[in-house]
């Protein structure tokens, strides 16, 4: 027994710098900038059987040439009825404010004024094209169930000198929500897909596919990471 016990011991001692980049839940919260370029990006997606999917994506960024360290916000808006035109909005902004909640395990807020007022339970987005609210209403759907924060692409994805850090929050997450434009106007029930995702570069490629409902879910996401050689591909159902 003593070899497996040395065994155990250096796997541990060879691990260690491995388990210190893991993903946890908290991961969700802000981080601070490691250098230029940067991007820390938010997904959220709402699927209601009845009308069809929202996806709505939150960054703050700097330009690698950027002469200060001021951390600008983008949001991202799809609207994807069952039946009639896809509408995509793409909005930059020059000031944003994120924090963590203190003594929160997770929770967070990104704040573009006059426009988002976003945290870990609810989304409240309004602009001159549409408005989006949503609350978090039940149990989430964790992709991990030993370390629910983990990365789908387990320790590999937390290799220290891979560059793109990602992990899949909940595969499902119900959610009360309401849409509003000129166009069309929802509200009811939904299920959400969130994940969150942070960085000093940019996929070579990458490719990601879901599909969220009560019962099952779907993920399926890979690519290239310039801090790897090979392709990194994970899928869960």
């Amino acid at each position: 027994m003593k070899w497996v016990k040395r065994i155990a011991t250096i796997y541990l001692v060879l691990m260690l710098p491995v388990f210190s980049y893991a993903t946890t839940l908290s991961d969700l919260q802000p981080h601070s900038t490691t250098g230029k370029p940067w991007n820390e990006q938010w997904f959220y997606y709402f699927n209601d059987p009845l009308v069809g999917y929202y996806k709505i994506s939150f960054q703050t960024f700097l330009y690698k040439d950027d002469e200060t360290s001021k951390e600008r916000g983008y949001l991202h808006f799809v609207y994807t009825p069952l039946e009639g035109e896809i509408r995509t909005y793409d909005y930059f902004y020059d000031d944003v404010s994120l924090g963590a909640v203190e003594d929160s395990e997770y929770g967070y807020y990104f704040k573009i004024p006059g426009v988002a007022d976003i945290n870990e339970n609810s989304i409240k987005i309004t602009t001159d094209d549409f408005s989006f609210s949503s609350i978090l209403n039940g149990e989430h759907t964790r992709y991990w169930k030993l370390n629910p924060g983990a990365s789908p692409y387990s320790l590999i994805g937390e290799l220290p000198f891979v560059a793109n850090r990602w992990f899949t929050f909940s595969l499902a997450s119900s959610a009360e929500y309401s849409f509003s434009s000129d166009y069309s106007h929802h509200e009811g029930q939904a299920v959400s897909y969130i994940d969150k995702g942070w960085s000093t570069s940019q996929a070579a490629n990458y490719a990601f596919v879901m599909a969220t409902e009560e019962s099952s879910q779907l993920m399926l996401a890979g690519g290239s990471d310039e801090g790897l050689p090979i392709e990194l591909w994970s899928a869960r159902f």
